[in-house]
């Protein structure tokens, strides 16, 4: 089962065989942009990715809608995840498109410790870490100053 907004987490920087070294424990906020995510300014290939995300979208759009059957049943969507029917414009189509690329899981620590991105650490529920620690040591650990960067902004 995937965390939903509001749910309690704890975010684990990394793990030996006798300490867990941990951002915190804390609420996920859900998919937020990474830090530094612009989407107008961080480029790919030279381009920036809305002009990348317009060119695959409009591309998307321009094909005959096909609904993706999974298993010989149909699945309600098409090969690249929209609804059948979508009646989105393109921009809409692109800012959905440009969410999920800058997206990621946030956590916000508990006690003012900052937030933490799921691209720098490993997260997941409060009561699945209490078995996965296995008897093992609690170090808390800093949240790093600066973030590491992500994929989309190196």
């Amino acid at each position: 089962m995937r965390a939903q907004p509001g749910d309690r987490v704890v975010a684990i920087r990394n793990a030996t065989d006798t300490t867990m070294f941990v951002y915190g424990r804390g609420t996920y906020l859900g998919e937020l942009p990474v830090p530094g995510w612009n989407p107008d300014a961080v480029t790919v290939g030279g381009r920036t990715w809305r002009e990348v995300m317009t060119e695959q979208v409009r591309a998307q759009m321009a094909e005959p809608q096909v609904e993706w059957v999974l298993d010989g049943r149909p699945t309600g969507v098409d090969n690249y995840g929209n609804p059948m029917g979508d009646t989105r414009t393109l921009e809409e189509r692109v800012e959905d498109a440009l969410k999920q690329v800058g997206g990621n899981p946030c956590i916000e620590l508990d006690g003012g410790a900052g937030r933490v991105w799921g691209y720098f650490c490993w997260w997941g529920p409060e009561d699945r870490y209490v078995r996965m620690r296995y008897g093992r040591a609690e170090e808390i650990v800093a949240v790093p100053d600066p973030l590491p960067k992500a994929l989309q902004t190196a």
